[in-house]
C-alpha cells in the first residue's frame, strides 16, 4: 500500500510539474480594451441602390447569317448584344453589285434572244 501511495506522491508531483511548463511559464493576460462597432439600421429596400456583379452573359438563342448573294456590305444596322426580331433589317448590301450581275444577265437574255 506504500507503494501505490508513493507511485500516487509521484505521479501528483509530475503531473503538478508539468502544467505550468505547458503554458509557457508565462501567465497571458486579457486586456478588455473596447472595440468599434459601426450601427446600421435595417430598412426595406427601395429598389435605386447600385449594385455591381461580375459574369459572362451568354445568347439565348443563336443563328447563322448570311446574304442570298455575293455583294460587299455597305451598311451594319445592328451592333454585338443588340436585340433582334424576326424581319428586322440586320445589313445591306452596296447596290453596284447587284446593278452589274442584273446588266450582265439582261445581255446574256439578249444573246439568247437573238
Amino acid at each position: 500500500m506504500s507503494r501505490q501511495l508513493v507511485a500516487a506522491g509521484v505521479t501528483l508531483a509530475i503531473a503538478t510539474g508539468l502544467l505550468p511548463g505547458c503554458s509557457g511559464g508565462e501567465k497571458q493576460t486579457i486586456q478588455n480594451t473596447p472595440v468599434e462597432v459601426d450601427i446600421a439600421t435595417a430598412r426595406i429596400a427601395d429598389g435605386k441602390e447600385a449594385f455591381s456583379y461580375t459574369g459572362t452573359i451568354e445568347e439565348s438563342e443563336t443563328a447563322p447569317l448570311s446574304f442570298s448573294g455575293v455583294g460587299t456590305v455597305s451598311r451594319v444596322l445592328v451592333s454585338e448584344g443588340d436585340v433582334v426580331r424576326k424581319g428586322q433589317l440586320l445589313a445591306e448590301l452596296n447596290s453596284e453589285s447587284f446593278k452589274e450581275a442584273y446588266q450582265m444577265a439582261a445581255a446574256t437574255v439578249e444573246q439568247v434572244e437573238d
